[in-house]
């Protein structure tokens, strides 16, 4: 887990190059589910709240959701297969 003084590394792009839409699917979900977690962690802090247990994650949480809407919305917007896109249209959505 990144610490306020490791950040994460720039994340990969992974929406645009999938060649189906069970994969932006896939994907969208899998990111999705993620943030939950961290959510659900964060919230079930307890005592004082830190920049490790509490902006630490919310960092992470805030990638994972932002990665599947602009990932999403530029599969939507590039992609040449039209069910690619449609599945990046309701993952940016």
């Amino acid at each position: 887990m990144p610490t306020a003084k490791s950040p994460r590394p720039p994340t990969t792009p992974k929406t645009i190059y999938t060649k189906s839409a069970a994969d932006i699917t896939k994907e969208a979900k899998r990111r999705l589910a993620r943030a939950r977690s961290i959510r659900d962690r964060i919230v079930a802090v307890k005592g004082p709240r830190t920049v490790a247990n509490t902006l630490v994650p919310f960092d992470e949480l805030t990638t994972d959701v932002m990665e599947v809407a602009f990932q999403g919305e530029l599969a939507f917007n590039a992609h040449p297969v039209a069910s690619v896109r449609d599945a990046a249209d309701k993952a940016y959505q």
